[in-house]
């Protein structure tokens, strides 16, 4: 499972078998509010108002930051409140359209 804390970043914990939470790791992700958080292929990517971040967590113990788009052209004032991903490629709806952010 995979958790945006401010305080923490993302943070990620593996379900046991009796339904607790054990923590796997973690990485710093600077003063974001995350909006929207998808995870494929090994990357989580996380949405902020104006921004995607990639998160390597391909090593749950040591998640990495890879990047960050930076302030996106056609953000909305909402925010980004949807991601989808596939192969590399995030898909963000931010409102009034659809933008692609290829990872």
């Amino acid at each position: 499972s995979y958790v945006v804390d401010g305080a923490q970043g993302l943070v990620i914990f593996r379900v046991t078998g009796d339904g607790s939470f054990a923590r796997l790791g973690s990485v710093p992700l600077g003063d974001v509010t995350c909006r929207s958080l998808t995870v494929a292929d090994g990357f989580a990517y996380l949405a902020t108002r104006d921004e995607v971040l990639v998160v390597d967590v391909r090593d749950p113990g040591q998640p990495r930051l890879r990047g960050r788009t930076g302030p996106l052209p056609w953000y909305s004032i909402d925010g980004i409140p949807r991601l989808a991903a596939y192969s590399r490629q995030v898909f963000a709806h931010y409102g009034w359209g659809l933008g692609l952010v290829d990872a």
